[in-house]
């Protein structure tokens, strides 16, 4: 179980948290971390995201979707971490963001559950971090959480939305977590190039 000094836990039975306009112009940083992945699957983050005027698209290392801090989401991913050792990282101001979803999958049929002391953390500025950690989540994807800026706040809501896949079935892991979440994208299967030495 990670121990964050002073931060929200969101779970179950406390599933949703209201947090306060942020005061100042610093970045909101997403990230999802693991502390073992014995079978080296490629874990992976992502985020939906949908802005105040009604633009829609992803963040995502799986086809080049790095994102940008200089136009539209304003968030950007970090690197692709494939082993594990610092997790995987996107930052940035969501100020111009309406709503926006954190999803963490693999390329594989492995389940989630099979990687350890996995969970993602949002930071907003000037609040608390508000953590989920994910348990056994026995699928290959998984829609975590969504964050909606409201006439309050930032309402950030716990999903742990599990993809499971049946035989068959077409559509794509981030597809079947946008058909729950109803961001409308277009999805085609694509890969990530091949890891280098």
């Amino acid at each position: 179980m990670v121990n964050v000094n002073g931060a929200i836990y969101l779970d179950a039975r406390n599933s949703e948290v209201l947090l306060e306009k942020p005061r100042s112009s610093g970045k909101t940083r997403i990230v999802t971390h693991w502390k073992s992945n014995v079978f080296g699957i490629d874990v992976d983050q992502g985020v939906m995201w949908e802005s105040t005027d009604g633009r829609k698209d992803c963040i995502q290392a799986l086809g080049g979707h790095w994102g940008s801090h200089h136009r539209l989401p304003h968030l950007k991913l970090h690197g692709d971490d494939r082993v594990g050792n610092r997790g995987e990282l996107i930052d940035g101001s969501a100020r111009r963001l309406k709503r926006f979803g954190v999803y963490v999958y693999n390329n594989d049929v492995q389940p989630l559950k099979t990687i350890q002391g996995m969970y993602t953390m949002v930071q907003v500025p000037g609040q608390k971090p508000v953590i989920v950690q994910f348990g056994e989540v026995n699928g290959p994807a998984c829609g975590v959480l969504e964050v909606e800026r409201t006439d309050r706040g930032l309402v950030i809501k716990r999903s742990m939305y599990v993809v499971r896949r049946y035989p068959g079935e077409k559509r794509t892991n981030q597809e079947l977590i946008d058909r729950h979440w109803k961001y409308g994208l277009s999805w085609s299967p694509c890969a990530k190039p091949p890891r280098t030495k």
